[in-house]
């Protein structure tokens, strides 16, 4: 929704820095274009998976992230890998994103619950938003939970997240104090662990309803 991202672009205002995942995000802050062959590829590679995430979010009368939050914020500092490493990478894991989403269903703990098919159909065909988001809530909810217990040593999560502890590090040893890390629920788990070893300490936890 939203007023969602609304909620967190007045909530990132608060840190002295924002630490955010996007791959190539790197050239967002410096609005700085992407050489023209590097966009087409990443077109390539991800148009797929944008087209499948445009049509649910209508459906859903949802919007985007990238439309709503603010990247170019002044504490926003790009924290994950550029396009290019992150590409190079894959290649030498021989990991893909499809496989990597088959990977993590084959060796998840629990299956997902699949929502009713017939309250799903009902919902589709009555065009209310609200009663799909209903059947498939816990389904999605669960997703995250199923990628990053069988994650493992993946570019898509651990590698990220590797470079993302460098980044918070760098901006610590510059003197910021307040920090916010802006990534997906999957990369939490690991980064946790991550942030452990390191000697912190969760005090509290909050939940944006």
């Amino acid at each position: 929704d939203k007023a969602y991202y609304e909620k967190l672009n007045e909530r990132f205002k608060g840190y002295d820095a924002v630490l955010f995942e996007m791959i190539g995000g790197e050239r967002l802050a410096t609005k700085t274009a992407e050489p023209a062959g590097q966009k087409a590829k990443k077109k390539q590679d991800l148009s797929a998976l944008h087209s499948i995430y445009d049509m649910v979010a209508k459906f859903l009368k949802l919007t985007g992230q990238m439309e709503n939050v603010d990247y170019t914020a002044k504490n926003f500092v790009h924290a994950d890998l550029t396009y290019d490493e992150f590409a190079k990478m894959r290649k030498e894991r021989g990991e893909s994103l499809l496989g990597f989403a088959f990977k993590a269903g084959k060796d998840a703990p629990e299956p997902a619950k699949q929502p009713d098919p017939a309250k799903l159909l009902s919902a589709m065909i009555s065009g209310k938003s609200n009663l799909v988001k209903l059947e498939i809530v816990q389904t999605l909810g669960q997703g995250d939970d199923q990628i990053a217990a069988s994650s493992g040593q993946s570019v898509i999560i651990s590698d990220r997240n590797q470079r993302c502890i460098e980044v918070m590090n760098r901006e610590i040893a510059a003197g910021k104090k307040k920090l916010g890390v802006f990534y997906g629920a999957a990369h939490f788990p690991d980064m946790e662990k991550r942030l452990e070893e390191q000697g912190f300490k969760q005090t509290k936890q909050e939940w944006f309803t």
